[in-house]
């Protein structure tokens, strides 16, 4: 008899976590849907409560990351967007350089193509928010983390200074931003989009360690390991990603 209630009631319990896991299942390709259809906002607000009931689950992680940034870069909330109408003389550098936005920003926020498009008397929307974008490293971890405010946006993997070369901490601020930065060794340069550029396609440096900087890099291999020269190493289409968004004067908190 014993024997009996023991098989039921794992059968019990086995087919509530199987309810449990498609009931997941469901809300996780309803989320899928939101995103599909531009309803980011109900897809976010699904994809928090399933990584409150499961916070290992890496598809979630990966998931409400991704739309973390979709979020971003469409100009969520869009209460903290400033409307601005083109004038004569106006580009996009002039603009990003007004607002402290990256241009690239803009442009995905407003669907621009082509800096050339601009015309006199368009209206586009400005991000009102970067200033409350930082930047965590844990040099243990090798992570790098980005946050609005107090919101963890998203994790990337990175590579950090060797031993003998360690990565410097304490908090350091964006200073300079160059796409396919030239590399100089041995007295060489070697230009933006060379193979053998170890710089990748972007360059972040600090005001306050010059030589440092977070940067792209032609050895994807190396990320997650502890092998640079003491700068913060990122896949390239990882620094892509943090580069369009993180404007000159954020914070960088290195330990």
């Amino acid at each position: 008899m014993y024997k009996r209630y023991f098989i039921i009631i794992t059968a019990i319990f086995f087919t509530a976590i199987t309810s449990n896991q498609i009931k997941a299942e469901d809300l996780f390709l309803q989320a899928k849907k939101y995103e599909s259809t531009g309803k980011l906002e109900e897809a976010k607000n699904i994809y928090t409560s399933l990584i409150a009931k499961n916070n290992n689950d890496q598809k979630i992680l990966d998931s409400i990351e991704s739309l973390n940034i979709k979020m971003l870069l469409a100009g969520y909330p869009r209460t903290a967007l400033t409307s601005y109408t083109i004038k004569s003389g106006d580009n996009l550098n002039s603009i990003a350089n007004t607002y402290n936005v990256p241009y690239e920003f803009i442009m995905e926020l407003n669907n621009i193509k082509s800096a050339a498009s601009l015309q006199i008397g368009q209206k586009i929307s400005i991000p009102g928010y970067t200033s409350l974008l930082k930047i965590k490293i844990d040099t243990k971890k090798n992570i790098l983390i980005l946050y609005k405010d107090k919101e963890k946006i998203k994790q990337y993997p990175v590579a950090v200074g060797k031993s003998d070369s360690p990565t410097p901490k304490g908090i350091f601020t964006i200073e300079n931003r160059i796409p396919n930065p030239t590399w100089t060794l041995d007295g060489k340069n070697i230009p933006g989009g060379d193979p053998k550029n170890g710089l990748g396609s972007r360059w972040m440096g600090f005001k306050e360690r010059t030589q440092y900087g977070i940067h792209g890099t032609n050895q994807p291999e190396s990320i997650g390991k502890s092998v640079s020269s003491g700068c913060i190493r990122m896949h390239n289409h990882d620094v892509e990603e943090l580069y369009k968004i993180i404007p000159k004067g954020t914070k960088v908190e290195i330990n």
